[in-house]
């Protein structure tokens, strides 16, 4: 199992090689930018209300893209 550095550090690579419209974001980015829960966030997404979550090793993460698009369909 990897340490918390080196899954910050594996996160930090792959939003170092995409665009900042395809940026991974954590569940913390997520709920701050929607004003929701985690728990909201995950119901959502289980239901089929919010975009899927893609893994990373053992992490989830959305796509900022994804994200983005769900709040302009508000």
């Amino acid at each position: 199992m990897l340490s918390t550095n080196a899954n910050d550090m594996e996160y930090a690579a792959f939003n170092a090689i995409r665009s900042d419209a395809d940026r991974l974001m954590t569940n913390r980015e997520v709920c701050q930018k929607i004003n929701l829960s985690r728990t909201w966030l995950y119901h959502a997404e289980r239901d089929g209300r919010f975009p899927n979550s893609v893994a990373v090793g053992q992490r989830r993460f959305w796509r900022s893209s994804a994200v983005e698009k769900w709040i302009a369909s508000l």
